[in-house]
């Protein structure tokens, strides 16, 4: 059970990360579109997509690029390339005497949440489970309640019937259109339903005697979000709130969609009203006499689509005559086709690029996670063909500061280099915070190099394996073991002890 929860942890948190980035990019070129049109076609298919980058980002099939691992790649490449000289290529101290302090800083929040992992993990997706189940929930429960409200609901009257077939034989829509029901459930029209879409109509709406065409405003108002398609993506829009129900952009994308339809149907409703400014007193007449009169019967239908406003945190009403009456450009009625098939090969491509990009941290304690039964077939590695460090005595201790390079050390690891250096300096010369001396370690050194006097520099292969806490050292092929006291430091680090610039090459860490 835990292995698929580990899995499923890490695929939610690329997903995670994918769907933010993919909804804030989309987000901000929104807040310059002026077009509602073009900001609903946009946002439904923007929410389309983030439902499926789940099972994109889980599948095996798709490229996986490494954003951390790239910038560790592309830093490393630059130091191989840096200019050669007599020396090889030159470390400055000074660069790296400011990096240790912020270096071990980092390393420690990284080893910090690195070694928590599992925990955090599977703590994060059981909260995931529980709040996207807590989201199912309360979509089943508000179409259990519209449901309710239909079989509940009454035969319209005669004077609301026949408004109704007046307008749909003036649009020649007989066939598709919804069906009318009156409730006392509402307080306002509803369009709900998706096998069989319903007009619900408020009791006190349904008669055409002195109010006419405060009727007719809201049957065209709910006709035209039927005729868009308002209540179908409505369900989109809630599933995708479900299951990123923690991410910002969305939430800001889904009430700009409910306030975009609603301009649209109001624009769409009022050229068909007859008159922009009828359509608006109207309008707010039946938001007045939806409150007053039915104030406490509020219904709730995800996805659906209202033709007046809940003054307690629904459709902004001043927005929408607003926009009705004094909008200061001209509003399109539907986006252009080219700009649409721009658009969808535009959203397609940002959402593909968004799932093969991941950020992972570096791999302290637990391999990158398959699917169960699968084989894990990563590799990296980290590689600097040539240079010389230059050691600077630290002020304190008297010991060199350490040259850092810009890649963690996993808990499993293989590093390979080549040193120059004599048999003396050999025995003050740290790697990852480990003597390379075997004299220190009480094993004894080959006879060959300890009858060099004086002491001569020539090439050294030394070889540093690493697993959990033990670390084995090869030095010219002699095996010994570190000390357990000693610690392998978070970040790879090189510690000269000669006064004078020791060469190192063919540096090569794998893991």
């Amino acid at each position: 059970m835990w292995t698929w929860v580990d899995w499923l942890g890490l695929a939610l948190f690329d997903a995670a990360l994918s769907t933010t980035a993919f909804l804030g990019l989309i987000l901000f070129p929104l807040l310059a579109c002026r077009q509602p049109v073009r900001r609903i076609l946009a946002v439904r298919v923007a929410l389309a997509a983030s439902i499926v980058t789940i099972p994109l980002v889980a599948s095996t099939a798709w490229p996986r690029f490494d954003l951390i691992r790239f910038v560790e790649d592309h830093v490393a490449q630059a130091a191989s390339a840096a200019p050669e000289s007599a020396g090889g290529a030159e470390f400055g101290p000074e660069e790296q005497i400011a990096v240790p302090p912020a270096a071990t800083r980092i390393a420690a929040v990284i080893d910090f949440v690195a070694r928590r992992r599992p925990v955090l993990l599977r703590v994060g997706s059981l909260i995931y489970l529980l709040g996207v189940g807590a989201g199912c929930g309360w979509l089943a429960l508000g179409y259990w309640g519209v449901r309710r409200l239909v079989r509940q609901s009454t035969t319209p009257s005669t004077a609301a019937r026949a408004v109704y077939n007046q307008i749909l034989e003036a649009r020649g829509a007989w066939g598709s259109a919804p069906d009318l029901r009156s409730s006392a459930g509402v307080a306002r029209p509803v369009l709900v339903g998706l096998r069989k879409p319903t007009i619900l109509l408020p009791s006190h709406l349904d008669n055409a005697d002195g109010g006419g065409d405060r009727l007719r405003l809201c049957l065209l108002h709910e006709l035209s979000h039927f005729e868009r398609g308002d209540h179908l993506h409505g369900l989109i829009a809630s599933l995708a709130q479900v299951l990123w129900f923690f991410v910002p952009p969305l939430w800001w994308l889904r009430s700009r969609l409910l306030i975009d339809q609603e301009f649209v149907a109001d624009r769409a409703a009022a050229h068909e009203f007859g008159n922009e400014s009828t359509y608006a007193a109207s309008l707010l007449a039946v938001a007045e006499l939806g409150v007053d009169r039915v104030a406490k019967a509020q219904s709730v239908e995800p996805g659906g689509s209202s033709a007046t406003p809940d003054h307690r945190g629904g459709t902004p009403l001043l927005d929408r005559m607003l926009v009705l009456l004094h909008c200061p450009y001209r509003l399109e009625t539907a986006p252009p086709r080219a700009w649409s098939w721009r658009l969808y090969l535009l959203i397609i491509t940002l959402s593909l690029a968004a799932t093969v990009v991941r950020l992972r941290w570096p791999e302290h304690v637990l391999p990158d996670h398959q699917l169960p039964g699968t084989r894990s077939t990563r590799a990296h590695s980290f590689r600097v063909a040539e240079f010389s460090a230059a050691p600077l005595p630290h002020p304190s201790n008297g010991r060199s500061l350490p040259y850092v390079l810009p890649v963690t050390l996993p808990e499993s690891f293989r590093l390979e280099l080549q040193i120059k250096v004599d048999s003396a300096e050999l025995n003050h010369l740290r790697i990852a915070g480990h003597l390379l001396s075997p004299d220190v370690h009480g094993y004894d050194r080959p006879s060959s190099e300890s009858q060099d006097y004086p002491p001569a520099r020539r090439w050294h292969t030394i070889e540093i394996e690493r697993h959990g806490a033990e670390v084995a050292i090869h030095l010219d092929g002699l095996v010994f073991w570190s000390d357990n006291k000693t610690k392998t430091t978070p970040w790879l680090t090189i510690e000269p002890c000669s006064p004078t610039p020791i060469r190192f090459r063919s540096l090569l860490l794998t893991w």
